[in-house]
């Protein structure tokens, strides 16, 4: 808002930012802009060529981000806030050819692909609070999973396709909860905490990342047992990390300055060790990993840091 200096009614001064000051008919502001996230691809462990070079993907005037790979690698399905309005969109593996699966009107996301890739799982605020619905992959009326008054996010879905995991606060805090992907009652699944969850591909173990503990990725048995950490934080989003067959790609930050150090790791199930596979420095944050199924690429959301500018208006009035 900005106001005369002879006094008067304050008016809405579109387009200028932080830090108004008038002197005479000089007006200087502070301009802030936020570029909009955009999906980026990375070579992979399997990739034929070694390259890192990373490469703008899926990009628009809106925000993108989310990415995941369908089952075959030939589809990635992703939410867009280029309609408006974040949905659910879906392109070829190359970025071309995208089209908006669904049109709901309030915020969209964390698309996830059924194991036979006919069926996506995501979260919405459509009904009033967050939930999680089904959709067909080629269209259709979602279907919504969790009726209850709470905040459900992140559907993943189980190796056999009869279960969706979600985090949800029902039970008073933020726990893992798994529920049939035909529709019916939801069971809790960790007792300590949990976010994110994957199921591994042989089907005995939860892995997820727990925020009221640790800020890295925890195991637990399906058949019973005790939680353990498997990966060491700090990871800075739930949705950081990615399960593959024999390990876990996760992004990692560390500060250096005013700049930050991104790296992409590779966790091996069978040495118990990271080795590092992507390194960036920059201003940026790198949050949601996904991996083709042929592990030849590694797609990731780049939020750019928010961009400052002063600037002088003159005459202004």
């Amino acid at each position: 808002m900005g106001v005369s200096v002879a006094g008067g009614e304050p008016r809405l001064l579109l387009g200028i930012g932080a830090l108004p000051s008038v002197r005479g008919n000089l007006l200087v502001h502070l301009q802030v802009t936020a570029p909009p996230r955009a999906i980026w691809r990375v070579a992979g462990r399997g990739a034929s060529l070694r390259s890192r070079e990373p490469e703008k993907r899926i990009a628009s005037s809106q925000g993108e981000g989310n990415p995941a790979y369908s089952p075959d690698g030939r589809r990635i399905a992703f939410e867009s806030d280029r309609s408006g309005v974040g949905n659910i969109w879906l392109c070829d593996s190359d970025g071309r050819n995208p089209v908006q699966l669904m049109s709901f009107e309030r915020g969209t996301g964390t698309p996830r692909w059924s194991p036979d890739g006919h069926m996506l799982a995501f979260d919405s605020l459509e009904a009033g609070d967050w939930n999680i619905y089904v959709v067909d992959a080629d269209g259709g009326t979602p279907r919504r999973l969790t009726p209850e008054p709470s905040q459900e996010h992140g559907g993943h879905w189980s190796r056999d396709g009869r279960l969706v995991y979600f985090q949800s606060n029902r039970s008073g805090s933020r726990q893992i909860w798994k529920t049939p992907s035909a529709g019916g009652p939801a069971v809790q699944v960790t007792r300590n905490g949990g976010s994110s969850a994957l199921e591994s591909w042989d089907g005995r173990y939860l892995y997820y990342t727990n925020s009221l503990v640790t800020t890295g990725i925890w195991r637990l048995p399906l058949d019973g047992g005790a939680e353990t950490e498997v990966i060491r934080g700090p990871l800075r989003w739930s949705a950081d990390w990615t399960l593959v067959r024999d390990g876990i790609y996760y992004a990692m930050v560390r500060r250096q300055g005013p700049r930050s150090e991104h790296t992409i790791q590779f966790f091996d199930f069978v040495s118990g060790r990271a080795t590092e596979v992507f390194r960036q420095i920059g201003r940026s944050n790198y949050q949601h990993v996904a991996v083709s199924p042929d592990e030849r690429w590694i797609l990731y959301t780049e939020f750019p840091e928010s961009q400052s500018e002063l600037m002088l208006v003159e005459n202004f009035r």
